[in-house]
């Protein structure tokens, strides 16, 4: 009897060895392996806004430079400045919102989105309470400032 559970358990324990040979090269095989080929350059405009942060993030995790990128960022005061900095040439690509890229592919057929955040809410609007503004109705006869051609002022519009 106990070389019966002796040759068992040999048998359970070679079982067990050769799954984890198995899956151990399954892990190897597929475990991301450090970029060879050339490094690319590239200057990416972006604007202070919280979904940018996800250029930083990748930056930080190595992200870009595992994949051969070499990434420097310039920083616009919004994404319509980046955007406009990437089609004069100083940014090879650059972040904005869908408002901007739309009304700027009218004009240049050239420009692409490569990607999307689905979804994303930054716009909001200040105002002087000091001055008796303290609801959208006190907002008659005032001067209003805004960004013309970017996604506050299309928001602004819908808003009002």
């Amino acid at each position: 009897m106990a070389l019966k559970k002796r040759r068992n358990l040999i048998v359970l324990a070679v079982i067990l060895l050769v799954v984890a040979i198995v899956l151990s090269s399954f892990v190897y095989i597929y475990s991301p392996k450090p970029f060879s080929g050339k490094v690319e350059s590239i200057t990416f405009g972006t604007s202070p806004s919280a979904y940018d942060t996800l250029i930083y993030i990748a930056m930080d995790q190595q992200y870009f430079a595992a994949n051969g990128l070499n990434v420097s960022i310039e920083s616009y005061p919004n994404g319509l400045a980046a955007a406009q900095g990437m089609l004069n040439g100083q940014v090879n690509i650059a972040s904005s919102s869908d408002f901007v890229i739309a009304e700027e592919a009218v004009a240049n057929a050239s420009l692409y989105a490569i990607g999307s955040i689905c979804k994303y809410n930054n716009v909001e609007v200040v105002a002087r309470t000091d001055l008796g503004i303290n609801n959208i109705s006190n907002l008659a006869g005032k001067k209003i400032g805004v960004l013309l051609g970017s996604s506050t002022q299309f928001y602004l519009s819908q808003f009002l």
